[in-house]
C-alpha cells in the first residue's frame, strides 16, 4: 500500500492480509504484514489471527507456530477462535506433538490447551472434541496410552466442570479408545457416568464395549454385558453375536459358543458369512473339523 502512497490502518491491512489467506496468497500476505510492521502499525488480534488460519490451511506449521509467539510474546491475546484454529488444524493433520509441544513430553503435554485457561479464555466444545478426537483418533495408542489416559480423561472432566455436556458421540470416542489401550476398568466406568448422566447409549456403543471386553480377555463381563442386553430388552443383531462367539471361542470357551450359535435362529435372526467363519476357523483350529 505504500507505493500507492495510501495511507492505510490496522483495520484496512486485516482485511487485506485475510483476503489474500482466504485465496491461498501466503507469501503476498506475509510480505504485507512485514510492510505494516515496517510503516509502525502494529498487527492486533485479528490480523495474527487471520494470518495463523491461513498458514495452518496449508499446512505451513514452522510459520505458524513463529507468529503465535510473537503474538503472545508482544502481549497480545490470542481468543478462543485463534486457539481453535490451532489445535483442530493440528489434531486433523495428527500432528499430536505439535498440537501439545514440540517434544510430546508428559509434563508439557497440554501446553496449548491450558495456555488458553490461563489466558482466561475459555475452551469451546470445539477446542475439546478436537482435543478428544485427537487423542483417540491418531492410530497410535499403543505408544500413546498414557498421553491418552492423562489428558483425554483430564480434558473429558474438565468439558464437564465447564458445564459443556459431553454427547453420546463423544462418550463412545473415549470408550473406543479406552478400549483399545486396555483400560477396560476406566471404560466400564464411563460407561456407567454415560448412563447416569442421562446419555443413554445405542446399539453401537453396546457394541464397542463388548468389543472392547472381548478383546481385552474380560469374557465374563462381556457375557454379563451381553445377558444384561437382553434382560433389559435392548435389541441386538447379529454383529453383537458375531462379537461374543469370537470373543468366547478366543477364549477356548467353545461350547459355549456353539449354545450361543445355536441360539441365534432361535432368536429371529440369520448366522452371516462372518459367523460361520468365525466357528468354522475355531473348530478347525480345536482339531475338531467333523464338528463343523
Amino acid at each position: 500500500m505504500v507505493k500507492w502512497n495510501c495511507k492505510a490502518n490496522v483495520v484496512m491491512y486485516s482485511v487485506i492480509i485475510d483476503t489474500l489467506c482466504q485465496g491461498g496468497l501466503l507469501s503476498e500476505a506475509i510480505g504485507l504484514f512485514d510492510e505494516m510492521a515496517s510503516q509502525g502499525i502494529p498487527a492486533n488480534a485479528i490480523t495474527y489471527s487471520s494470518l495463523i488460519h491461513g498458514l495452518c490451511q496449508y499446512g505451513q506449521w514452522k510459520k505458524t507456530r513463529k507468529y503465535f509467539d510473537q503474538m503472545v510474546g508482544r502481549g497480545i491475546s490470542p481468543d478462543v477462535v485463534t486457539f481453535n484454529i490451532l489445535i483442530v488444524s493440528l489434531c486433523k493433520e495428527g500432528k499430536m506433538e505439535e498440537a501439545f509441544n514440540k517434544e510430546g513430553k508428559m509434563e508439557e503435554a497440554s501446553e496449548l490447551f491450558e495456555l488458553t485457561i490461563k489466558l482466561g479464555k475459555k475452551p469451546t466444545v470445539v477446542t475439546y472434541n478436537a482435543m478428544i478426537d485427537g487423542l483417540c483418533l491418531t492410530g497410535r495408542l499403543e505408544d500413546a496410552v498414557k498421553l491418552f489416559d492423562s489428558m483425554a480423561m483430564q480434558l473429558f472432566r474438565k468439558m464437564k466442570q465447564k458445564g459443556l455436556k459431553p454427547t453420546e458421540v463423544k462418550y463412545r470416542t473415549l470408550i473406543t479408545g479406552l478400549g483399545q489401550g486396555g483400560r477396560v476398568r476406566t471404560t466400564q466406568n464411563l460407561f456407567n457416568e454415560m448412563q447416569s448422566s442421562g446419555q443413554y447409549p445405542d446399539l453401537v456403543t453396546y457394541s464397542v464395549l463388548l468389543d472392547g471386553l472381548c478383546k481385552n480377555h474380560h469374557i465374563d463381563k462381556a457375557v454379563e454385558l451381553f445377558k444384561s442386553m437382553e434382560d433389559t430388552g435392548f435389541g441386538v443383531n447379529i454383529k453383537v453375536y458375531n462379537i461374543l462367539i469370537d470373543g468366547l471361542c478366543k477364549a477356548g470357551k467353545l461350547e459355549n459358543a456353539r449354545k450361543l450359535f445355536y441360539e441365534i435362529s432361535n432368536k429371529g435372526f440369520v448366522p452371516n458369512v462372518m459367523t460361520y467363519n468365525i466357528m468354522i476357523n475355531s473348530l478347525c483350529k480345536k482339531g475338531l473339523p467333523s464338528r463343523t
